[in-house]
């Protein structure tokens, strides 16, 4: 069984890869989002944090085995943010629930968040055309710009700025042997999570961290080619059928 781990900020919208106006790779031909046009976002009705995400994974993979069984096989899915809470669950399952945690085979992860998230912010919002008050906006909790330049909130920006970046939660991974297989699928024109960290993820595995890990490149940015996407399903289609 596969669980996806997609992270979409605007509740409801049908299966956008990015809801969000910005920030956004700059050579992506993704169009924002129509759902924030059809529905505002409240500040107290919509915070959606990467510890709710976290629970939600961990709920889904206890589902999983109830329904299908102690011996089912579980494999995890995540995309951008996606990405580090894949692994926030993997390693929190590792802690409260290792023989769930022993299930989960694969961890297939594209445009991976590798640096901190304030770094990753900055990065992104040094780009707006807003100046210097977007970049502020997460510092004073400036939930108008938040929402509208950003599309997330003050909580989930405290939140994720207090967790552990993920190359920590892979260097985290490591050094308790976890057995599970790791696919990274990294775009060499990816403005939102630059290919350089992986690559430098990739070494660092090679010579310390010993994870079961494979990387693939391909020439394109953050939303993915029709080419990587191709090889990620033709990917999940083969392990789920090991």
């Amino acid at each position: 069984m596969t669980l996806a781990i997609d992270w979409p900020h605007d509740p409801g919208d049908p299966g956008s890869d990015h809801p969000r106006p910005w920030p956004h790779d700059p050579g992506d031909s993704v169009a924002p989002s129509p759902w924030r046009k059809r529905r505002p976002l409240a500040p107290c009705a919509w915070r959606p944090t990467p510890g709710y995400g976290v629970t939600c994974a961990t709920e889904a993979l206890r589902w999983a085995r109830e329904r299908f069984g102690p011996e089912v096989r579980l494999h995890l899915r995540g995309h951008s943010e996606g990405s580090p809470i894949a692994l926030y669950a993997y390693e929190a399952l590792l802690d409260r629930d290792p023989v769930l945690a022993s299930r989960i085979e694969t961890l297939v992860l594209s445009g991976l968040a590798l640096e901190p998230l304030a770094n990753i912010l900055e990065h992104q919002l040094a780009s707006m055309p807003d100046g210097v008050r977007v970049r502020q906006a997460p510092a004073s909790c400036d939930w108008a710009v938040l929402e509208k330049r950003m599309g997330v909130s003050c909580t989930y920006v405290e939140d994720g700025t207090r967790r552990p970046a993920g190359r920590a939660m892979f260097e985290r991974l490591a050094s308790r042997a976890a057995m599970a297989r790791f696919h990274v699928f990294q775009g060499t024109h990816d403005w939102n999570t630059p290919m350089a960290p992986a690559r430098a993820l990739e070494a660092w595995n090679a010579s310390t961290g010993h994870l079961r890990t494979a990387f693939r490149y391909y020439d394109g940015g953050h939303a993915g080619t029709d080419a990587a996407r191709d090889e990620m399903a033709q990917l999940l289609a083969f392990i789920a059928s090991e």
